[in-house]
């Protein structure tokens, strides 16, 4: 096809050929050849004893499944033992290790909520770390997924291993839940199942904080297939259930799923009620017949003792109902994660109180946000007279002078190494501003043979996107394609992935960052980003936290007026951006994740404590005419930069340029290689905020 346009046939049918080459991208499916992620989620509390066993038998089973990738997700549910310890020290020598670290322990059903909250896989398995949930099954569990099952169970063909009294109450319970339950929960069927991501997310979307799981499961329904497996001995350790535990639990299933235990007091009550006036007429009736007996005390008490312990007992039904809505009225989250370290990249997330219903919640935060948002990348005045006075000098030592010159130059470079059509892809592209301007940028030099899908999430911006684009004339070299880059698959290969501004917003950038692999590999192409790398939610770490308040307190109250917020903060807030929607939501895990899976050919770092006064919060207090508010931004660069410099703080932003090819020449400024510029959380400092 290529061969056949020659220069006669000019850039309009190009154009159009481009354009209808566009349209085939956007109707392909996704390569079925990219490697799927499955994740494992393995609540654990006290299972120090069986961590050992269990990753033994996972390392024989997972290398030979190699069409895909393993995320080991383990979640330490409060343990008192060496569990926490022993998944820590296995995390340095796993890189697919995410370790999940409750803030106490909050039960299995949380903790498996958890886990499925952190799971990034295409499917997640639960199973149990004593491994009376066999490995070894999970070959015949992917085998039913890839038969087009969205759910396969794994029931337990035999229980030999199981007590008799375990076997008996199980089945017991079985049959008197489905007797009741509006939802039949399979028997012999536990946590151990493979979900299919869209089953995943339909779990992580239930608002419920009293979780009980198997429940679930089977409410949400989906396409399900079930084998038999035979349940092994408990590898290690004892159970955590005893009899108490297992009989509240069978409660909490029947009352979490059915009203039917309600409904039988109320028929009991019309049939002691009609009891009770067939009785009454026949002590009448008996009365006027032969006379009145003396009375019998005996009777009249187990009467009263009777009808006083079934009203007992109905108040008492009554009562596990309403304890549930009163509980569940709190809104309190199932579980409080207090880290989340993934593998040997030494990444440290604080989460806090996330909730199963974050996710969709802050997607609706973020559309609300930029829905009349049309200048999405609009800085103060006073931000472009420090970055022309200090950051265009710095960054002009590597061959570029503003954020889209360094696109358009890194692009150029991604063309010059191949033939033909050049296949872009801008990963949170927003309204297609940047992208619209490298592309022109690209045209004018004479570069034709390109095209940049501009991926984003908001219709409303890509509806702007696509309008721009075709005001500039730039519609077949600009397509707007709605994405969740959250959930992104490369549909083939690219020549490079930009990232501007968009890195600092991804929940899932394990994901990503592997699609970004996957869609580069093949053309030696690039991750072109400029981006975020400070603290979670935009916060400061500590250290920078401390030089804010101090040049904070020199400052008139005109100047701590919060523009975005809108509101006066007297007493600088160490705000979290992240709380509601997805600003910031995991920018400190960035670079030590980039660190660990590409090579940087280029790396500038730059700023941290100059931000604040200089962003769309606080910037517009200061007028770049003024010799005073000038000179005080000169003053915190300073200091900014003596404090960089010295090591005592870490640059919360970066331009880079990244690839697979570690035998690429890296360029970077002296002593802030990439790896200097980690900050890793301290244990001893987080409570700051």
């Amino acid at each position: 096809m290529l061969a056949q346009l020659s220069t006669s046939t000019g850039l309009r049918a190009w154009e159009n050929w481009v354009t209808s080459f566009n349209e085939h991208l956007l109707m392909t499916e996704p390569n079925a050849n990219l490697r799927k992620r499955v994740s494992l989620v393995i609540p654990m509390f006290n299972e120090g004893d069986a961590i050992g066993v269990l990753f033994a038998r996972l390392d024989a089973i997972l290398p030979t499944l190699v069409s895909y990738d393993f995320e080991i997700v383990c979640v330490n549910d409060g343990s008192t033992d060496q569990t926490l310890a022993t998944l820590m020290r296995a995390s340095t020598m796993r890189s697919n290790l995410v370790v999940v670290d409750l803030s106490r322990n909050f039960g299995k059903e949380a903790a498996l909520s958890a886990g499925l909250f952190i799971a990034t896989g295409d499917a997640v398995i639960p199973m149990d770390a004593d491994l009376q949930d066999p490995p070894e099954v999970i070959t015949d569990l992917l085998a039913k997924w890839e038969e087009g099952f969205e759910v396969v169970l794994a029931r337990r063909g035999d229980r030999s291993s199981d007590s008799v009294a375990k076997r008996f109450t199980a089945q017991s319970f079985y049959r008197i839940h489905n007797a009741v339950a509006d939802v039949e929960i399979p028997a012999d069927v536990g946590d151990f199942r493979l979900m299919d991501r869209v089953v995943v997310e339909a779990l992580n979307a239930l608002p419920e904080g009293r979780r009980f799981m198997k429940g679930l499961f089977a409410w949400v329904g989906f396409k399900t297939a079930t084998i038999d497996y035979r349940r092994d001995v408990r590898a290690a350790g004892t159970s955590k259930f005893n009899a108490w535990k297992l009989w509240n639990f069978a409660l909490e299933g029947i009352f979490s799923f059915s009203i039917s235990p309600l409904k039988i007091w109320t028929y009991l009550g019309f049939f002691v009620a009609l009891a009770a006036v067939g009785w009454g007429s026949w002590i009448a009736v008996r009365t006027i017949v032969w006379g009145i007996d003396i009375p019998g005390y005996a009777s009249v008490l187990v009467g009263v003792l009777l009808l006083g312990g079934l009203q007992l007992i109905g108040i008492g039904m009554i009562g596990e109902y309403l304890g549930r809505a009163f509980l569940e009225a709190k809104r309190r989250p199932a579980y409080v994660i207090r880290k989340v370290l993934r593998g040997a990249t030494g990444v440290v997330r604080k989460v806090g109180n996330l909730n199963p219903v974050t996710y969709e919640s802050r997607i609706l935060a973020e559309l609300a946000t930029f829905e009349h948002n049309e200048i999405v990348h609009d800085l103060p005045a006073i931000f472009h007279y420090w970055s022309n006075t200090y950051l265009r000098p710095k960054i002009e030592a590597f061959g570029f002078s503003h954020p889209d010159d360094f696109f358009v130059k890194q692009l150029v470079k991604c063309m010059a190494r191949g033939d033909g059509l050049s296949r872009f892809v801008s990963i949170g592209a927003g309204n297609c501003d940047t992208e619209i301007r490298v592309a022109n940028a690209l045209r004018e030099q004479g570069h034709s043979h390109f095209v940049i899908e501009c991926l984003e999430l908001n219709p409303v911006m890509l509806a702007r996107g696509r309008e721009l684009a075709a005001s500039a004339g730039l519609s077949a070299h600009v397509v707007p394609v709605q994405a969740d880059f959250n959930r992104w698959t490369p549909d083939g290969n690219y020549h490079a992935v930009m990232a501007n501004q968009s890195l600092h917003h991804v929940m899932n950038l394990e994901g990503l960052f592997d699609a970004v692999a996957t869609a580069i590999k093949h053309t030696n192409g690039t991750l072109i980003t400029s981006d975020m790398i400070g603290r979670n939610g935009h916060q400061r770490w500590p250290e920078a936290l401390a030089i804010i308040e101090e040049l904070w307190r020199e400052l008139e109250p005109r100047y701590r007026y919060n523009h975005q917020l809108k509101r006066q903060e007297n007493n600088f807030v160490n705000w979290d951006c992240a709380a509601e929607g997805f600003e910031g939501i995991r920018a400190q895990d960035i670079l030590p994740l980039l660190v660990d899976r590409f090579h940087f050919d280029l790396f500038v770092p730059f700023a941290n404590v100059i931000s604040p006064f200089i962003d769309r919060g606080f910037g517009p207090n200061f007028d770049v005419n003024s010799d005073t508010d000038r000179a005080f931004i000169d003053r915190v660069h300073l200091r900014d930069e003596l404090e960089l410099g010295a090591g005592r703080i870490k640059p919360t932003q970066m331009f880079a340029v990244l690839s697979l090819d570690h035998s690429r020449r890296s360029e970077h400024p002296v002593g802030l290689t990439p790896e200097d510029c980690i900050r890793v959380p301290d244990e001893n400092m987080e409570h700051v905020q």
